[in-house]
Formats: C-alpha cells, sequence, structure tokens
C-alpha cells in the first residue's frame, strides 16, 4: 500500500528543505552586523533591564538555548 503525500508535497515541503541554507545565510550575515554588535556590546554592559523573546512554533522551540545562554550570563 502507498503512502500519500501529496499534503506534504510543493510549497510546503520546499520550505521545510529550505530552512537550514536560509539560516546559514542569516547567521553569516549576523557575524559582520555592526549593528548585532552594538546591542551586544550593550548587553553585556548591561545596559538593557529585559530582554522579550518571541516566536511561534518552531521559532518558539528555537529560543529555548538562546533563553538558556542569557541565563547562563546573568541576563534574565
Amino acid at each position: 500500500m502507498a503512502s500519500e503525500f501529496s499534503i506534504i508535497e510543493g510549497e510546503y515541503l520546499r520550505d521545510i528543505l529550505d530552512r537550514p541554507p536560509a539560516m546559514e545565510k542569516t547567521l553569516k550575515g549576523l557575524e559582520n552586523s555592526d549593528g548585532l554588535q552594538q546591542i551586544a556590546a550593550r548587553f553585556q554592559n548591561k545596559e538593557f533591564r529585559a530582554i522579550v523573546l518571541t516566536g511561534m512554533g518552531s521559532s518558539f522551540h528555537v529560543l529555548h538555548p538562546i533563553h538558556l545562554d542569557l541565563v547562563d550570563q546573568g541576563g534574565l
């Protein structure tokens, strides 16, 4: 009996498969971001009263390691 995969074929599947390269491109762009470096320096100087992490679905779950890193650094 053949499985029916039509529900995940097309744009939905392409979107999922395109995520790893998109993440790599985003990370490379952030590595050279002057604005991000300035924010990181301000964070290290404890200039922020709060940091708000928002997301839904998979983007919400990906925030968990970031939250743990912030807690380890005394940011939360």
